[in-house]
């Protein structure tokens, strides 16, 4: 459910993660500036698009064999390398984790900026991926636009959106 008063405690990690202290989540943090080169290779990067989806229905797009192995730090040039924050069990959010982090009172929330806490780093005003799925529709994928802090089921899993990456913290 979105936070419409006052935004849960966050806690910057300094190390490129933001932990949420009202529902013990660590998220990732994006860099970069919105409307920016994409960098496919920094897979923090604001501008970067994923599919969920390859083959239609199964968890085999960029997502997951992208995304999730650069944030684990196994899809790096030396073989191995630290995760995100030195935790390599990043995954995609459920659709109700990643309703925690849509804050109705962000500056230009609904009008244009995206509607989360700055702790978060630059985000995209737009639809994000959840790793929910909607009953009796396998092709689809639940995502949150945060440009209007709305929840949307209807997207194909081989569309491209953003992502955010989460972890159970403390």
């Amino acid at each position: 459910m979105p936070n419409s008063t006052a935004s849960p405690s966050y806690v910057d990690n300094g190390d490129g993660t933001v932990t949420d202290l009202t529902t013990c989540l660590m998220w990732e943090q994006k860099d970069g500036t919105v409307g920016g080169s994409s960098n496919d290779s920094d897979p923090e990067n604001v501008n970067n698009y994923y599919t969920w989806s390859a083959s239609g229905t199964a968890a085999d797009g960029l997502v997951f064999t992208d995304f999730l192995p650069r944030v684990n730090g196994t899809l790096c040039s030396a073989g191995t390398c630290a995760g995100l924050g030195g935790h390599s069990d990043w995954r995609l959010p459920t659709i109700a984790e990643l309703q925690t982090i849509i804050e109705l009172s962000a500056s230009g929330c609904g009008s244009g900026s995206p509607c989360i806490d700055t702790s978060f780093g630059p985000t995209q005003p737009l639809y994000y991926w959840s790793a929910s799925t909607p009953a009796g529709t396998p092709y689809d994928a639940w995502t949150v636009y945060f440009g209007y802090a709305y929840v949307v089921g209807t997207f194909t899993k081989t569309s491209n959106y953003n992502v955010r990456a989460v972890r159970s913290g403390l």
